[in-house]
């Protein structure tokens, strides 16, 4: 169990250092935010609870997902790898569904930024629960379809590869006791499945694309003279931290389809599926620290900001 002690290791670390970076933000935040720059605190929040939950569901789980002769297979190196199916299937999904809502979550922001800054609107409480309701509604339905279509059967929910098993760090006990926690099919539910998540992932990127240049354009246009400095460089400051947080979820998915593209590779399976696991602990882990210091990056430059208006 030597490669799962080592992800396991990699995660715990990671995520200790994402959860603590994420409460002492929040603690900055409620203390040091002025009044005028509530906009900006609402955003920064929003983002670190979606971070936090979804970094506990990850040191969870702790999924690897390989190929098993062609067949996409999900391994947990986390906890709920001792539960049966479909307990482990389920939070696996609850994972994923996270993962998912920690990527568009961002768009929701941009879209709360653009009715605020570019609109003018008042958006009020109900309004921002509304708009994270209207991003969850395709995130349940993708769930839904990934639920059917890549549930393990009791003809496949456990591993006979034993060279895959062998790469995985897995003894005999846990091949014989273990169940994985997904197997992809290929049939038409699956394939719309995949479509339907490509297309979830190009609209994500359109609103954000759109309503970040809408904003710059807006702040560009109006925002000019010394006075509205300090109001330029947050606005500034604020479409970087969040485009970055855009761009890191698709990291991971580089190490998805190495393991797809197996067979294009004249590698040892060993190796290759080694590179895949390690690749795809050293992308999330990348994505859990960065984010954590862009986010409080910012809310040093929000202090700052407010220190300067003061005087």
């Amino acid at each position: 169990m030597l490669i799962g002690e080592i992800y396991s290791t990699i995660t715990y670390c990671f995520a200790t250092f994402g959860l603590f970076s994420n409460l002492f933000l929040i603690w900055l935040i409620l203390r040091y935010t002025m009044k005028e720059m509530q906009v900006y605190s609402k955003i920064l929040l929003q983002t670190c609870f979606v971070d936090i939950v979804g970094i506990c569901m990850f040191v969870v789980s702790q999924p690897v997902l390989i190929s098993d002769n062609g067949v996409g297979t999900n391994w947990n190196y986390g906890p709920i790898h001792f539960l049966p199916n479909p307990w482990q299937f389920i939070l696996l999904r609850i994972n994923h569904f996270m993962s998912r809502v920690t990527s568009m979550n961002v768009s929701t922001l941009f879209i709360y930024r653009y009715f605020v800054v570019v609109r003018s609107v008042n958006v009020k409480f109900k309004h921002q629960l509304l708009l994270i309701f209207v991003m969850i509604i395709p995130i349940l339905i993708l769930n839904v379809c990934s639920f059917i279509s890549n549930y393990p059967n009791p003809e496949n929910e456990y591993l006979t590869n034993y060279e895959l098993a062998q790469t995985l760090g897995l003894d005999n006990y846990s091949i014989k006791n273990y169940v994985v926690g997904l197997r992809s099919r290929t049939n038409d539910l699956s394939i719309f499945t995949a479509n339907y998540a490509s297309a979830l992932t190009i609209i994500n990127y359109i609103i954000i694309i759109f309503c970040g240049i809408s904003i710059q354009i807006h702040v560009y246009r109006h925002c000019k003279g010394v006075e509205m400095t300090q109001l330029r460089n947050m606005n500034k400051q604020l479409s970087i931290v969040l485009g970055a947080q855009a761009i890191l979820p698709l990291l991971p998915y580089l190490s998805h389809l190495f393991a797809n593209l197996n067979f294009l590779f004249n590698l040892p399976g060993l190796f290759s599926s080694s590179i895949a696991i390690f690749f795809n602990s050293s992308l999330l882990s990348l994505v859990a620290i960065f984010k954590s210091y862009c986010n409080n990056f910012e809310c040093k430059k929000l202090q700052t900001n407010n220190l300067s208006m003061q005087k």
